[in-house]
């Protein structure tokens, strides 16, 4: 399950990686959580270490600093 500021661009994300089989990136996403925002990079890489038709994918959150308060407590 994802969190629901970056659902679409996991989903779309994973979508081009699998049609591409290469490595996607989303940069600079926000995420708010209890008040915070937290900018984040999203990767999406095939594993292709399982073989070619695997439809493993290793995904990462990277985070972009630390959180900031959010927009509900500006």
């Amino acid at each position: 399950m994802a969190h629901k500021d970056i659902r679409l661009d996991l989903r779309t994300a994973i979508h081009r990686a699998l049609q591409s089989g290469e490595t996607v990136m989303r940069e600079d996403l926000a995420v708010e959580s209890n008040g915070e925002t937290q900018r984040i990079n999203l990767v999406v890489r095939p594993v292709r270490e399982l073989g070619e038709q695997s439809g493993l994918f290793m995904v990462v959150f990277q985070e972009l600093g630390p959180s900031r308060p959010g927009r509900a407590a500006q």
